[in-house]
C-alpha cells in the first residue's frame, strides 16, 4: 500500500518521538480510507522496565500530543488532551473504576458468547490528578490561603487542603486498585503505582505544555513588506473583512488552493479544515496569536461572483496563559500587599498594557494576510471592493 502513503505525502519528520504512526492514520482516514489490521504487521509494545525510562516515555507522548493537536484539534479535548473513544479489554485496571463490570448475558441467558464489558475510568477522577487542576485550581487555593488573601476569606485555605488531599487520595485508591502479581509484589509496590498515579499527569501534561508554548513560530515582523507597512498607516482600519470581485465564474476551491501555496511559499503555519471546522484555513502567526480565513461566493447575474473573505484572529495558548498569569499575579498583590500599600494598584496597568500589545499582535496579523490575500486575488485578476467595517 506504498501508494496509500504516497498519497499523504507520507510520514511528517516533525514527529520526533512519537505520533508519527498516528498521523499517518488520521490523515489515511480523512482521505476516506479505513484502517485493517494486518497479522504480519502487528508490533509488540513493551512496557517500561524502569521508573525512568517509563517516565521518559510519558514526556515523549506529551511533546507528541503537543504537535498533533496543531494537526488534529479535533481529537483533543480543550486542555491539549487526546480524546479516545476506543477500549482495551484487559485484566488491569486503566485508571480509578468506580463501577463493576458489565456481563453481556443474552436474553434469559441465551447468549452463546457471554462477553464482559469493563467501564471507562471516571473522567472527572482522571481531571482532579491533572496537571491543569494542580496549577488552577489546587495552587492558587493554596497560595491565597497562606499569602493572606485567607484572612478575608477564611474558606481559601481549607479548599487548597481538600483539593490537594482529594488528589492524592484518588492517587492511594489507585494504588490500592492495581493488580500486580503475586510473585512481583512488595512492599513498595502500591506506593509506587499510587506515586506514578500522581507524577504521569504532572510529566506528561508538562511536556506536552512545554512543547506547545516553545514550538518555534516565525515573527510577524519577518514577513512585513513595503505594501504591509504601507497598510500600517490605516489605524482607524480593522482589517477583518475583503472582498473580492470576479467578472467570471471562479471557482471559490481553486482560490483557496492558490491562498494554501502562497502560505506555504512564504513560510506560514498553516492547518486546513477536515470537514468539522468553522473555518477554510487557520493560520499560525506569531507566539501571540493565530488567525482563522474564512471565504465565501456570492453568485451574481452574466456569471460574476464576489469573494469574500473574513479573518478573525485570537490570542495564542502563550498569549493566553501570560495574560491571565499576569491577571493572577496582580489580583493577588492588589488583595494582600495592595491592601496595606494602595500605590502598589498602580500595578493594573500591567495586565492592560499586556491586553493592548496582544490586541495590536492581533491587528498587524490581519494587515499582513490582507496583502497575501491581494496578491492572490491579483494572480485570478480580481478586483479589490474597499468597504467601510463598522
Amino acid at each position: 500500500y506504498k501508494w496509500a502513503l504516497d498519497e499523504i505525502s507520507g510520514f511528517d519528520p516533525i514527529y520526533r518521538k512519537a505520533g508519527d504512526d498516528v498521523d499517518v492514520c488520521w490523515r489515511l482516514q480523512q482521505r476516506g480510507y479505513q484502517i485493517g489490521f494486518s497479522p504480519a504487521g502487528f508490533v509488540w509494545h513493551y512496557r517500561r522496565a524502569t521508573v525512568r525510562a517509563y517516565l521518559k516515555q510519558q514526556r515523549g507522548y506529551g511533546e507528541a500530543e503537543a504537535l498533533l493537536v496543531r494537526k488534529h484539534p479535533e481529537y483533543f479535548n480543550d486542555i491539549g488532551s487526546s480524546i479516545w473513544h476506543g477500549r482495551i479489554y484487559t485484566t488491569a485496571k486503566i485508571g480509578v473504576v468506580t463501577r463493576s463490570p458489565i456481563i453481556y448475558h443474552g436474553v434469559f441467558g441465551s447468549a452463546f458468547f457471554q462477553s464482559i464489558y469493563a467501564p471507562s475510568p471516571s473522567m472527572f477522577l482522571m481531571l482532579i490528578t491533572s496537571l491543569e487542576w494542580h496549577v488552577l485550581v489546587t495552587l492558587p487555593l493554596l497560595t491565597l490561603g497562606i499569602a493572606g488573601a485567607g484572612v478575608k476569606f477564611p474558606l481559601l485555605l481549607p479548599l487548597g487542603i481538600a483539593s490537594a488531599l482529594a488528589s492524592l487520595t484518588l492517587c492511594v485508591i489507585a494504588g490500592r486498585q492495581a493488580e500486580i502479581p503475586a510473585a512481583k509484589r512488595t512492599f513498595w509496590s502500591r506506593p509506587l503505582v499510587a506515586w506514578l498515579f500522581l507524577v504521569q499527569p504532572i510529566v506528561r501534561g508538562w511536556a506536552r505544555y512545554s512543547e506547545r508554548l516553545m514550538l518555534q513560530q516565525t515573527p510577524l515582523s519577518a514577513h512585513e513588506t513595503l505594501d504591509t507597512l504601507d497598510l500600517k498607516r490605516r489605524r482607524d482600519e480593522r482589517f477583518e473583512l475583503a472582498g473580492y470581485w470576479a467578472d467570471y465564474p471562479l471557482d471559490r476551491m481553486e482560490f483557496l488552493g492558490a491562498i494554501l501555496r502562497e502560505l506555504d511559499k512564504q513560510g506560514w503555519q498553516n492547518k486546513t479544515d477536515n470537514g468539522w471546522s468553522e473555518f477554510d484555513v487557520e493560520i499560525y502567526g506569531s507566539r501571540w496569536c493565530h488567525l482563522r480565513l474564512i471565504t465565501a461566493t456570492e453568485h451574481h447575474q452574466g456569471g460574476k461572483q464576489m469573494v469574500r473573505c473574513r479573518m478573525n484572529t485570537g490570542w495564542s495558548l502563550l498569549g493566553r496563559m501570560t495574560f491571565w498569569a499576569a491577571f493572577g499575579l496582580v489580583l493577588m498583590i492588589s488583595t494582600t500587599v495592595g491592601m496595606v500599600f494602595p500605590w502598589l494598584n498602580l500595578i493594573w496597568i500591567v495586565p492592560v498594557w499586556l491586553g493592548w500589545l496582544l490586541q495590536t499582535q492581533q491587528r498587524d496579523f490581519r494587515r499582513i494576510l490582507t496583502v497575501l490575500l491581494d496578491e492572490v486575488a491579483a494572480k485570478f485578476h480580481l478586483t479589490k471592493v474597499e468597504r467601510k467595517e463598522p
